[in-house]
């Protein structure tokens, strides 16, 4: 069972305080029931992506690798999505944690979770907008790259 490989003890990691270890299994079948919920749905794939990267992130079930699983989560709703993949470029690794401390400064703040649509309707993740925003840019420049590489070859 997934449960056995939770983090034991509580990590600080940047400015977020993960959960405690036991609080971690409801936080991960509160995650995937709403993450199961908005796959099904028509939710745009990019904004679904970055809930579900940062959701992952906040929680940080695992001692080591929260940010691979979150980007291989991010990742398989973009593909399902028939989306190109999120890869942060070097270069933009620093507004890609900064957005990240960003978006915990606000969900530390008490905020709705970023899955938690109902109150999100309600302007309640104003906070996590320019992580959303960020997943758009990047997107928007693999296409963009794709589409030179594309036009390269021909």
């Amino acid at each position: 069972m997934w449960y056995q490989i939770l983090e034991l003890s509580r990590l600080a990691v940047g400015q977020h305080n993960a959960p405690e270890y036991d609080d971690v299994p409801k936080l991960m079948d509160d995650f995937l029931h709403k993450f199961n919920h908005h796959l099904k749905t028509n939710m745009d794939g990019p904004e679904l992506a970055a809930r579900a990267h940062f959701e992952l992130v906040h929680i940080h079930p695992y001692l080591d690798g929260n940010g691979r699983v979150a980007r291989l989560v991010a990742n398989w709703v973009l593909i399902q999505r028939v989306l190109p993949m999120f890869i942060p470029a070097e270069e933009a690794r620093d507004e890609y944690n900064a957005n990240i401390a960003l978006a915990v400064r606000g969900r530390n703040e008490g905020h709705a979770t970023g899955l938690d649509l109902e109150l999100n309707r309600n302007g309640d993740t104003d906070w996590l907008k320019p992580f959303i925003n960020m997943f758009y840019v990047f997107l928007q420049i693999a296409t963009e790259n794709g589409a030179e590489k594309a036009a390269d070859n021909e």
